[in-house]
């Protein structure tokens, strides 16, 4: 997360930043098994967005979750193995499902410029709503090939 000259929070440099892990996530079982199967810089970046305040959710083209960090599960008390592999709609409270899908294209739409409020599913209890900045990543031919999420923390 940088700021602007104003002041205001720009989550733009934390999207491409978090798109550098796009490597790590992908070969997150090689790297939990052999660590040095990673050069050095992607480790370290892995332990800076595994560490942040701040919620990353990568979603790879066909709608799985691939990552999420520490913050995620601290804040819903939803383990990494349970919600890794799942479909993009498991990040949210069943009954808001929709809702947050719908707004969640919207917010897509508009290029990542928009934040939008999506309630994340909690362990035992109410939906959790936090401020999300989501960008898309497209291949070449210009189908998805990803959509990195990243929320603003209550921590």
């Amino acid at each position: 997360m940088v700021y602007s000259a104003t002041g205001a929070r720009d989550w733009r440099p934390s999207c491409r930043a978090l798109a550098m892990m796009d490597n790590v996530g992908q070969k997150r079982g090689t790297l939990d098994a052999d660590p040095s199967a990673a050069d050095g810089f992607d480790v370290s970046f892995r332990d800076l967005v595994e560490r942040a305040n701040d919620i990353f959710v990568i979603v790879d083209g066909h709608g799985v979750i691939r990552f999420v960090n520490q913050t995620y599960s601290r804040l819903t008390g939803i383990a990494r193995q349970e919600i890794e592999g799942e479909k993009l709609a498991a990040l949210f409270a069943p009954d808001e499902r929709q809702n947050a899908q719908s707004r969640l294209t919207w917010a897509l739409q508009s290029g990542g410029q928009s934040a939008v409020g999506l309630p994340l599913r909690a362990r035992g209890g109410d939906p959790i709503e936090l401020s999300f900045r989501p960008s898309a990543e497209r291949t070449p031919e210009g189908a998805l090939a990803r959509i990195v999420l990243v929320g603003q923390s209550p921590f």
